[in-house]
């Protein structure tokens, strides 16, 4: 593996990484509005059901390819998060 190889791999991880943790940001935040919504609309279904599935699917997408990087940089003694 030559050093830009490395360096784009470092780059995904830092790119994913943050992603990640704008990807949380919004889903906290999503959660926090369901729970208003259903402290005051117990009757209704939170009408921003599909967008918080489709965040915790995105999550879910996002943390599978930073582990897949990670555990293939670790073997190669390549992984950093710093």
């Amino acid at each position: 593996m030559s050093g830009s190889d490395e360096l784009g791999d470092q780059e995904m991880l830092a790119f994913l990484r943050e992603a990640i943790i704008r990807v949380v940001g919004e889903r906290e935040l999503l959660k926090s509005s369901m729970e208003a919504w259903y402290s005051e609309n117990s009757e209704r279904p939170f009408p921003r059901t599909k967008e918080l599935i489709a965040k915790d699917e995105e999550l879910s997408e996002l943390d599978d390819r930073f582990k897949s990087l990670w555990d293939r940089l670790k073997k190669t003694g390549n992984a950093d998060l710093s």
